[in-house]
């Protein structure tokens, strides 16, 4: 009797045995995932990457362990980890866009989006995202020409103009930011951002009799709006005449009786002062 209770022990260690090599780590860790046990299958995976640290369906079902876990950071380390081993892995970029989207890491959002455009995405689907992560990266040609494209293949989205025209200012094609905002007022109406931006562009470009007609008319549509009365300030002050920088004074100076110290005017006021030696 105790030799059978002995076997029937042994027999029941064999079936609860804690996996121990490689693909017993990944199978359990796996099946942890699947079924939201998730720091078991984070305990199992890292075991598995102790033995072998390059196995690819680990480093992946690690990474979307650390995702479900709302650790992106540490979710798009093991993803980029697989990435170096196994470029251009389509499910793997998947992986990295979503987290990186989640930390704000554009950088890796940026080649996870070349890498599924690669393996077969439209590319015209990220046109719009590429050129906002560009922008976010310093990277403003890059930008500027992604916008330009989506303009050129033509485009009924109001935000591509705002855009374009924003970028290309940044680039030193004030003209052509000129351009295209004209363009957007022709097709969707005097609407204030893009009045008050053409206005803007037009003072960077040096025509400043021109900007200066253009938001004071905004400026009779809508007298109290602060944006078109601190753009026309703005515009005013950039006049050589110092009657044209009082009436920007003036300006200022009523904004601030009425709505405090909005946009810094307290130092725009003080400038502008020692400016006219008032």
């Amino acid at each position: 009797m105790k030799k059978v209770i002995f076997l029937f022990t042994l027999l029941l260690v064999g079936c609860t045995q804690e996996p121990q090599t490689l693909d017993e780590l990944r199978t359990a860790g796996e099946k942890a995932f699947l079924n939201a046990d998730y720091k078991a299958a984070q305990l199992y995976l890292q075991k598995a990457l102790l033995i072998k640290a390059s196995d690819r369906d680990a480093l992946y079902y690690l990474g979307q362990t650390f995702q479900k876990l709302q650790l992106d950071d540490s979710a798009v380390y093991y993803f980029k980890r697989a990435d170096i081993l196994y470029p251009n892995d389509r499910e793997l970029n998947k992986a990295i866009y979503k987290s990186a989207a989640m930390i704000g890491d554009n950088e890796n959002k940026i080649k996870a989006i070349n890498v599924l455009v690669k393996t077969g995405d439209s590319p015209d689907r990220y046109y719009f995202e590429l050129a906002n992560l560009n922008l976010k990266t310093g990277n403003i040609i890059v930008s500027f020409h992604l916008l330009r494209k989506i303009w050129e293949d033509g485009t009924d989205d109001q935000n591509i103009y705002l855009a374009l025209g924003n970028v290309a200012a940044q680039v030193d094609s004030v003209d052509f930011a000129v351009k295209i905002t004209k363009e957007a007022i022709e097709r969707f109406g005097e609407k204030e951002q893009f009045v008050t931006n053409l206005a803007i562009y037009l003072a960077g470009a040096g025509k400043l009799a021109e900007a200066e007609k253009v938001i004071k008319n905004q400026l009779r549509k809508n007298p109290k709006s602060q944006n078109i009365q601190i753009t026309l300030a703005n515009i005013l002050t950039l006049y050589d005449s110092k009657a044209k920088k009082h009436e920007g004074l003036k300006i200022y100076q009523d904004l601030r009786i009425e709505y405090g110290n909005i946009m810094s005017l307290d130092s725009l006021i003080f400038n502008l002062v020692q400016e006219l030696g008032i």
